[in-house]
């Protein structure tokens, strides 16, 4: 897994939003024990994005 990356995972043929949302729950259940994975989630175009940024706070 790339880190440091949103990864956008889009369909080529979608024909509903069911199948992101189907997506969405197998690619969070897969990343669950990933520390590189921050979160799983369907963006507001629609599509699953895995978040692998670096999410360090500077003080």
């Amino acid at each position: 897994m790339p880190t440091g990356r949103l990864i956008i995972v889009k369909y080529l043929n979608a024909d509903n939003n069911n199948k992101y949302e189907d997506l969405k729950s197998d690619l969070k259940s897969h990343y669950s024990d990933d520390d590189q994975v921050n979160d799983v989630y369907i963006n507001q175009g629609g599509t699953v994005v895995i978040d692998c940024r670096n999410l360090k706070i500077k003080s």
